[in-house]
């Protein structure tokens, strides 16, 4: 889902209506700033949730207080609408601030949004990048 984009009632009728009959864990990607929707994007019936948080950092601070009632978090740690590569320290500190709001468990590292407008070196980069952060995590802790 894209915030402002789609209507969100029509949207968790959908997913609610394929969710219990898909066999693998549902996914739910939503670009954007979600202080306008939270509650809303919260309350759909998936196991997975999955938004942005390099691009749009406020999004973290929408969390204090809310749970995510045991379901997993993509947690977008590369700016996936810039060509500039982040360098590993500024990606392995976002994680580091995920795992301060999430804890370990839900988080599941993944950049932003796709990279299929990022050339394929670009995209290379950003993603060795995060693979290398995410060590360096695993590693403190």
């Amino acid at each position: 889902l894209s915030t402002g984009a789609a209507d969100l009632h029509i949207a968790r009728e959908a997913v609610g209506i394929i969710t219990p009959v898909v066999r693998t864990p549902a996914c739910m990607h939503v670009c954007g700033d979600l202080s306008s929707v939270i509650d809303d994007i919260l309350a759909f019936p998936v196991d997975i949730l999955d938004f942005e948080f390099a691009n749009n950092p406020q999004n973290l601070e929408l969390f204090t207080g809310r749970d995510l009632k045991g379901r997993k978090l993509g947690y977008g740690v590369v700016d996936s609408s810039s060509t500039d590569v982040e360098s590993t320290d500024v990606i392995q500190s976002r994680i580091e601030k995920g795992i301060e709001v999430f804890g370990v468990e839900p988080l599941l590292i993944d950049p932003d949004c796709g990279l299929r407008m990022h050339v394929r070196e670009v995209a290379y980069k950003k993603l060795d990048h995060m693979v290398r952060a995410a060590a360096g995590c695993r590693n403190e802790l």
